[in-house]
């Protein structure tokens, strides 16, 4: 009996703490409802949207840049000349947008477009539903990068992280790193994905209580000073 244990105790040690950091190094498990409720696709929940929706897949043609995502996207629309300069750009943002709503616009009702270069901004509203895990935050916006990468196998796409809001810019601050750190686990590898990095203390002015220059009065949307860093910030993730 000694000699047993004595020649394979170790291997069975040794199998335990592969098996541990396996188990350390694999994604955290998720609820299952939460990832089948942000990956399911769902019709926009108004009206107004799926207008808005119809009126988008006209666009058509070649883009240098299209914007897919919610109000944080389409609300770039007054400045994209300013910080796109002579590029084409189409925005098809919508206000309000959830995950499973946008999931529904590329599954439904796609433009007929051509895009360079893809953009990605989605993912707050459904952080904003507090029924939402950030598991299933994030598993549905990986959800939609893989619809886009369908779609346009060979665009390059940058995923905007979700960002600050809130008073101080700290609504759900854990929940958010934590999504944002979830997406970028889930990202890696993935060829032509590209996780946009946000210096966070600039944008929000060092998550100012009183407010930022880089944001709307309501600590959500951005201000045009807000996109001129958002803009930097792709530049320097490789969108020229």
């Amino acid at each position: 009996m000694t000699d047993f244990l004595t020649r394979w105790l170790p291997w069975a040690i040794a199998g335990l703490m592969l098996c541990a950091a396996s188990q350390a190094n694999a994604a955290p498990a998720c609820d299952p409802v939460q990832a089948l409720v942000a990956q399911t696709p769902v019709i926009e929940q108004s009206p107004a949207r799926v207008m808005k929706a119809r009126q988008q897949q006209k666009i058509s043609g070649a883009l240098d840049v299209a914007l897919f995502g919610d109000s944080l996207a389409e609300n770039w629309g007054p400045n994209l000349k300013r910080d796109f300069g002579a590029a084409s750009v189409g925005n098809f943002g919508i206000f309000g947008d959830h995950i499973q709503e946008l999931l529904w616009r590329l599954k439904e009702m796609p433009p007929a477009i051509q895009p360079k270069n893809i953009v990605l901004i989605i993912g707050t509203n459904n952080l904003w539903d507090g029924s939402f895990a950030p598991c299933g935050v994030s598993q549905g916006v990986v959800a939609v990068v893989d619809a886009l990468r369908s779609r346009w196998s060979d665009s390059p796409i940058y995923v905007v992280p979700i960002l600050p809001r809130g008073s101080g810019f700290t609504f759900r601050a854990r929940d958010r790193l934590e999504v944002n750190a979830d997406i970028e686990r889930d990202l890696a590898g993935k060829t032509g994905v590209t996780l946009v990095k946000i210096d966070e203390d600039e944008l929000t002015c060092g998550f100012a209580k009183q407010g930022c220059a880089n944001y709307a009065v309501d600590k959500l949307h951005l201000s045009p000073d807000g996109y001129t860093v958002l803009r930097s910030s792709l530049e320097e993730a490789g969108l020229r």
